[in-house]
């Protein structure tokens, strides 16, 4: 399995990640992928999955083996690779996103004629194709939506969750380890953060940065807009009292799949007047026991059923 497939010969590394943020985003999908650094065709795995995902997407070798030695990796000079510690190590299987960005213009592919001229990569070729994406210009998975950040975020409490049950790990012990994880995780947004930091309860604002914030509320509607309000125990006196207003009214048929899906979950959230598990990207604003948010781009908003459960 690897991170990185290319929609050409010789094309572009792209990350599992990417592909599933545009599918979920636009409904964006490939007939074909092949590693960008060998060429063999690959199999996406997880990345056309709707709904919430617990692993990875990955792409997989299905049909052929990689050439020349490559296993579908950059190479990575010694100087770049982690230095993380043994005991947060992440299982290779749990790749994440690394970057949240604005989405780029349209990928323009060559015309498909034109592929069938390029013949296959030699060892050398393979060789340096996978070090130069392995320099200091190496791709990084990145996302156009919040949903797989989320994703990665509840992948590692769930894992650590499935250790602590295997080990006999203490309660101590889990959150050392999935803590440990997240903080080894290195996240860019406005600012070069990880999983650690970027994720907050409602209790702990970033003044100057916006951060993904998480809380739980029930769905209202009201002239158009949606507002998630609830509160948030902490170990405060009171409760913070907590609510993202989200405004939709520019939805339409033309827009993103995936704004399109949220508006049809927030309509249905509010009329089942179900609690839901909520994450936004913002800054907010405060005041005393009160927290707000307001979300327009609903690219930065990504909610979910609560289930009454422990786990995130």
């Amino acid at each position: 399995m690897s991170n990185w497939g290319a929609i050409e010969k010789d094309g572009e590394a792209i990350s599992a990640w990417e592909f599933r943020a545009l599918y979920l985003r636009d409904g964006t999908k490939y007939d074909e992928f092949l590693c960008p650094f060998c060429d063999v065709k690959l199999a996406a795995i997880l990345v056309y999955t709707d709904g919430e995902i617990s692993k990875s997407p990955h792409f997989s070798a299905k049909w052929d083996k990689h050439a020349h030695g490559c296993d579908g990796e950059p190479i990575e000079v010694d100087a770049q690779k982690s230095k993380r510690p043994e005991s947060h190590y992440i299982p290779r299987e749990m790749h994440f996103p690394e970057a949240f960005t604005d989405r780029p213009p349209p990928r323009k592919q060559r015309p498909k004629g034109l592929e069938n001229d390029i013949p296959p990569p030699t060892s050398i070729e393979v060789l340096t194709r996978r070090r130069h994406a392995g320099s200091l210009g190496k791709p990084v998975p990145r996302t156009y939506l919040l949903q797989p950040i989320v994703e990665a975020y509840n992948s590692i409490w769930s894992k650590g969750y499935e250790l602590a049950e295997k080990e006999k790990w203490s309660e101590e012990e889990r959150l050392q380890w999935s803590k440990g994880c997240l903080a080894a995780m290195p996240l860019r947004l406005e600012d070069n953060t990880n999983y650690g930091d970027a994720f907050r309860p409602p209790v702990y604002v970033h003044r100057n940065l916006p951060r993904i914030y998480h809380a739980a509320g029930m769905v209202t509607r009201q002239d158009g807009r949606y507002q998630i309000e609830g509160s948030f125990s902490s170990k405060k006196p009171t409760p913070v009292q907590c609510r993202v207003v989200i405004d939709l009214r520019m939805v339409s048929e033309a827009s993103p799949k995936s704004h399109r899906v949220l508006l049809e979950e927030l309509e249905a959230f509010a009329n089942g007047k179900q609690k839901v598990r909520w994450y936004a990207y913002a800054t907010p604003t405060t005041a005393d026991n009160s927290f707000r948010i307001s979300v327009e781009n609903p690219d930065y908003l990504y909610v979910k059923r609560r289930f009454p459960k422990t786990k995130p």
